[in-house]
């Protein structure tokens, strides 16, 4: 197998995309509202089933940031245990453990539903809002226009069928790449057949890694301003390893247009929306943010002595672009495809990477020799479709 995969990546490396250049669409206004304001948040629904899932042990090792979103929370004697003091300013944090729930007070366990909502479906205070969102015209809205299969993951926690590894924020789901990819690419949707792709039903949902991503973005052309499907892609030019950043890739999501409002003043202001899965984890789901809220989390300054510094030759290497799908491409999904994929190599070589590491976060083998080593610490090299396709003697 291992002989296999060095072939077909050698000819992945070497193939190059059929070159067409993608057909421009028209502007998409959209209208938003706070998604907590919306007939899509049922707030007892919502806090029955984060209910539910805390008592079944999925939020283990999940670290609460108890009353953010009411600081007079804490100054309940509940919470007493649970604060820490930095420079004169309080903070109340709780590590969730496994069994733990039902031993918290209620005035805790409210708490702890109350932050997950705040990061999850939003909250009036949260600087990074979460939207509902509508087409400005009678058009239909941005789901209807991807793909058919979104539904499964829109506002929806992953199904067990979906995730590799553990439980929570051990998880590995549908996260960006696999979200972004998808959505463009599932054929049978409004985007597929305008884009006439040769594709296939992408309704596997799955963890996409970022050799499989990044591979796939070679059907893709950067463009300057963004249109309805474009991909929004935090990346950096080299295939950097660290921190968040895996084979130079960060996050992704889908542009769907723009939202204008007036103010006050009679000002025109315009904003991006973007549809978004942030992270593998299974504490978060498929949502509608704005680009801006995008910036504050994935292009965050940083100090200049942070190894993403030293790694960009004294500059911070990360930053953010459009790409758009060039009309007529062949995207198949490998999981499904197979060989008949192009990106099969790059998926196999995510599958060498990861399958350690989601075998030990499952308990079927321990960590890797050594001090301090978890889960984590696999794989001890990270391989690339390149490094796999040189010469074994180098």
């Amino acid at each position: 197998m291992f002989l296999k995969i060095i072939n077909i990546a050698a000819v992945c490396v070497l193939a190059s995309p059929v070159i067409v250049v993608a057909q421009s669409f028209p502007d998409v206004i959209v209208e938003t509202r706070p998604l907590i304001e919306s007939m899509e948040f049922d707030r007892t629904q919502v806090e029955e089933q984060i209910r539910r899932r805390l008592e079944s042990g999925i939020y283990a090792d999940y670290t609460v940031d108890l009353g953010v979103d009411d600081p007079m929370r804490c100054e309940d004697p509940a919470f007493e245990s649970y604060k820490t003091e930095n420079d004169g300013a309080a903070k109340y944090s709780l590590r969730l453990k496994k069994d733990q729930w039902k031993s918290l007070e209620a005035k805790v366990q409210d708490a702890v539903i109350a932050e997950i909502i705040y990061y999850t479906w939003g909250h009036k205070n949260n600087k990074r809002p979460v939207f509902a969102v509508s087409p400005k015209s009678e058009a239909e809205g941005p789901l209807e226009l991807l793909s058919p299969h979104l539904n499964s993951l829109y506002l929806t926690y992953s199904q067990s069928t979906y995730l590799q590894g553990g439980l929570g924020t051990h998880a590995y789901g549908p996260n960006c790449w696999y979200t972004s990819i998808a959505a463009v690419a599932a054929n049978g949707s409004w985007y597929a057949k305008k884009r006439q792709l040769e594709s296939s039903g992408w309704n596997e949902h799955r963890f996409m890694g970022a050799t499989e991503f990044r591979f796939h973005m070679r059907n893709f052309e950067e463009v300057g301003s963004p249109q309805f499907g474009d991909i929004v892609r935090y990346y950096t030019d080299k295939e950097l390893f660290y921190g968040d950043v895996s084979s130079g890739e960060l996050h992704a999501a889908i542009y769907v247009g723009r939202e204008i409002t007036i103010d006050d003043y009679g000002t025109s202001h315009s904003r991006a929306i973007v549809l978004s899965k942030n992270g593998r984890r299974d504490t978060d789901f498929l949502k509608f943010q704005d680009l801006e809220s995008l910036d504050s989390q994935y292009l965050n300054p940083i100090p200049e002595t942070h190894k993403l510094i030293e790694l960009g030759g004294g500059v911070d290497p990360r930053k953010r672009g459009f790409f758009r799908l060039r009309d007529g491409s062949r995207i198949l999904d490998p999981k499904e495809a197979n060989e008949e994929s192009a990106a099969y190599p790059a998926f196999l070589v995510d599958k060498m990477n990861y399958t350690d590491r989601w075998d030990c976060l499952a308990g079927k083998i321990q960590p890797p020799p050594g001090e301090n080593t978890s889960a984590y610490s696999y794989p001890e090299r990270w391989t690339t479709i390149q490094w796999l396709s040189k010469p074994r003697d180098e």
